[in-house]
């Protein structure tokens, strides 16, 4: 799960593509502490308009060609 903060709502496909490498991260760390693979995984947005409201995004657990792009960065 990954809290953000937005002025207007966000598409959700766009905000999972611009932060997924972030919820990536949050997957394999949830699979090196518990030792399994996590069942899915949430990107929250408090949309911050005159009238506040909470978007929630889910997306899949993990693949592993975002494991691998994952570990890559953390290499370079």
């Amino acid at each position: 799960m990954d809290f953000k903060t937005a002025t207007k709502t966000p598409d959700s496909d766009m905000a999972l593509h611009q932060n997924g490498g972030q919820l990536d991260g949050y997957s394999g760390l949830y699979r090196e502490a518990a030792g399994k693979r996590e069942s899915g995984r949430e990107r929250h947005h408090l949309v911050k308009t005159k009238v506040p409201k909470l978007l929630i995004t889910p997306a899949e657990p993990m693949l592993e060609y975002q494991r691998t792009r994952l570990f890559r960065l953390m290499e370079d």
